[in-house]
């Protein structure tokens, strides 16, 4: 495991979780 992929992780995860988040809003309407 490279520092470089593991500091990439998270922003990802980040944005993954947003886009969940919106998604479910948007069904919810």
């Amino acid at each position: 495991m490279n520092p470089r992929h593991r500091r990439l992780v998270i922003p990802v995860a980040l944005v993954a979780l947003l886009l969940i988040v919106v998604v479910a809003a948007v069904v919810q309407r």
